[in-house]
C-alpha cells in the first residue's frame, strides 16, 4: 500500500528548487495524508483556499491561471 503525504510549509508560488524564487507567502498550515492521491491533493488545496486572502492570493492565482484544479475535477 502506498501512502501520500503533503507537507504544507512555507508555501510559495515558485518551486523550492528555484534558487531565486519568490519568498513564501503562506505560513505553515499543516500536513495531510491519504492512500488516495487525489484525496490528499484535494485536502491540500482546500487548506490553501481556507487561508486569509493576504496569504493565499498569489498561490490561488497561480493554481487557477495554470489549470491546477484540472486533476481534481
Amino acid at each position: 500500500m502506498v501512502t501520500y503525504i503533503n507537507v504544507l510549509k512555507n508555501i510559495s508560488v515558485d518551486c523550492d528548487c528555484d534558487a531565486h524564487g519568490r519568498k513564501p507567502s503562506c505560513r505553515d498550515i499543516g500536513i495531510d495524508g491519504s492512500t488516495d492521491i487525489l484525496a490528499a491533493d484535494k485536502v491540500s488545496v482546500d487548506m490553501v483556499y481556507a487561508q486569509p486572502d493576504t496569504e493565499r492570493h498569489d498561490i490561488v492565482e497561480r493554481i487557477e491561471s495554470r489549470s491546477g484544479l484540472h486533476q481534481l475535477e
